[in-house]
């Protein structure tokens, strides 16, 4: 969950946010979760640019994947995990491999590309990898 603030509100010219969009200098993470960086290039008639969003649940940013996989390419998704998860005590950001996850439950398990997983909710409770299952391969 992201908060925004009044006075963090970047006023663009209308060219800038044509439909309606609003800007910010920053936001605040409300809440200690994992949070999700999605990027990726969109081709146009003008060229290729390079799309980021910033998400609090997977589900929005796979969902955005598999609506638009016909026009974007090279994506990439980064975990911004917060320190109960990472083992420090800061957020880390690391670049998601593949998630995995039980059916039916909101368990997950992120596999980054240097190989070490992430659990969401924390692995409390034991949950073993052979129980999951694949859902996104980046």
């Amino acid at each position: 969950m992201f908060h925004t603030h009044p006075e963090a509100e970047l006023r663009l010219p209308l060219a800038f946010s044509p439909i309606g969009e609003r800007s910010w200098h920053w936001v605040e993470l409300a809440i200690q979760i994992p949070y999700f960086l999605l990027s990726f290039k969109v081709e146009t008639e003008d060229g290729t640019i390079g799309r980021h969003f910033i998400f609090n649940r997977e589900s929005d940013a796979m969902s955005l994947i598999a609506n638009s996989k016909d026009v974007i390419r090279d994506v990439k998704m980064g975990l911004l995990s917060p320190g109960y998860m990472n083992g420090s005590n800061s957020y880390q950001l690391g670049q998601i491999k593949e998630i995995w996850g039980i059916p039916d439950s909101p368990e997950k398990m992120y596999v980054m590309s240097d190989g070490e997983k992430f659990y969401f909710p924390t692995d409390e409770d034991g949950i073993k990898d052979h129980e999951m299952k694949l859902l996104i391969n980046l």
